[in-house]
């Protein structure tokens, strides 16, 4: 099923009615339509993906009991699973075409949350510490997204691995 705006560019480009500059921009329609039907079905399966990562985490914590290290696993568990959520809103915002709002970020809070992840995926005899400055203006961001801090994160873990 084609949306109206390739079919569109469909009848345009068979009645040869396209100059070069308006065919590439023709092109560069049809590929971002593309891109952003293969955001969609990534986010919906990334999203099944996480619903089952996160039924099997609840099913392990009915049965850890008070095992703190396995509490403490769980919670790097479902702070990955809230990150991956966010990463699935961000995918269907490009999916839809929609415009994001951002809204004013607390640096700190980002920054904080990450070093907490990082920190679960480290051996217990890893030290991790950080130095915030309370008084840097809060930007304004994407809710859920911080790129550049997200990928310095992507690749601390990926540097234990």
């Amino acid at each position: 099923m084609q949306s109206e705006l390739s079919q569109q560019i469909l009848d345009l480009q068979a009645g040869d009615h396209l100059d070069g500059e308006a065919a590439a921009l023709a092109r560069q329609a049809q590929k971002m339509e593309s891109i952003g039907t293969l955001a969609g079905g990534i986010a919906h399966d990334f999203n099944n993906i996480l619903n089952i990562i996160q039924g099997c985490s609840a099913l392990i914590a009915s049965h850890a009991g008070e095992n703190g290290e396995i509490a403490d696993s769980l919670n790097v568990i479902n702070e990955a699973i809230k990150r991956g959520a966010g990463v699935v809103q961000q995918l269907l915002t490009l999916a839809r075409k929609s415009d994001s709002v951002p809204e004013t970020t607390d640096v700190n809070a980002v920054v904080g949350g990450l070093v907490e992840l990082v920190k679960g995926t480290f051996p217990k005899n890893s030290e991790a510490t950080m130095e915030l400055s309370p008084e840097l203006p809060p930007p304004m961001a994407e809710d859920s997204s911080a790129p550049a801090i997200e990928e310095k994160d992507n690749s601390a873990v990926s540097v234990r691995g």
